[in-house]
């Protein structure tokens, strides 16, 4: 029953999937980048990488997908979400 729910992830994928494989749910989502680097794909707009203590809001109806930004290390986020009503 709470607006929004979190989660630690982490991401260690360093290519992205075909993009019909690509993340979309109906939540709005937040990412906050707590070590490594997070390679952020999303249709229509160019890939944004960012660093840690970076974070990024986006609608998760759109699709996306989290990679690693170094190969040789995962990237751990704080991911918020919250259904859409």
């Amino acid at each position: 029953g709470r607006p929004f729910q979190t989660m630690l992830v982490e991401f260690s994928a360093t290519e992205p999937p075909p993009v019909a494989e690509w993340n979309r749910h109906d939540t709005d989502d937040m990412l906050h980048v707590v070590s490594g680097q997070l390679l952020l794909h999303t249709e229509g707009y160019e890939p944004v990488q960012l660093a840690p203590g970076d974070t990024v809001h986006f609608d998760g109806t759109m699709p996306h997908a989290c990679l690693s930004g170094r190969g040789d290390e995962p990237c751990r986020c704080l991911y918020v979400f919250a259904a859409r009503a």
